[in-house]
């Protein structure tokens, strides 16, 4: 879910159509995406033993800062477009 806020928040800042607001930040951002709901069922029958259960990985200030960071940098320079000729 906010993987797909993310790519629509990028979309939004997209100055050629509005259109392609939903043409490319909600089709990739939802219906793209929800494929990833079906990988904890296709991997199920493939691990190993499930006694070697490890942990899931804690809640972390410094990555929660790095992520925040990232997503602003996404939606700030890739949202708008980047040009790729000097005109």
């Amino acid at each position: 879910m906010s993987g797909g806020l993310l790519l629509l928040a990028g979309a939004a800042l997209n100055p050629i159509s509005p259109q392609l607001i939903l043409l490319s930040g909600a089709s990739s951002g939802f219906a793209a995406m929800a494929g990833l709901l079906a990988i904890p069922r296709l991997v199920e029958g493939h691990t190993e033993d499930s006694s070697s259960h490890v942990p899931a990985l804690g809640m972390s200030r410094g990555w929660l800062v790095l992520g925040i960071m990232t997503a602003v940098i996404f939606v700030a320079f890739v949202g708008p477009g980047i040009p790729l000729s000097h005109r």
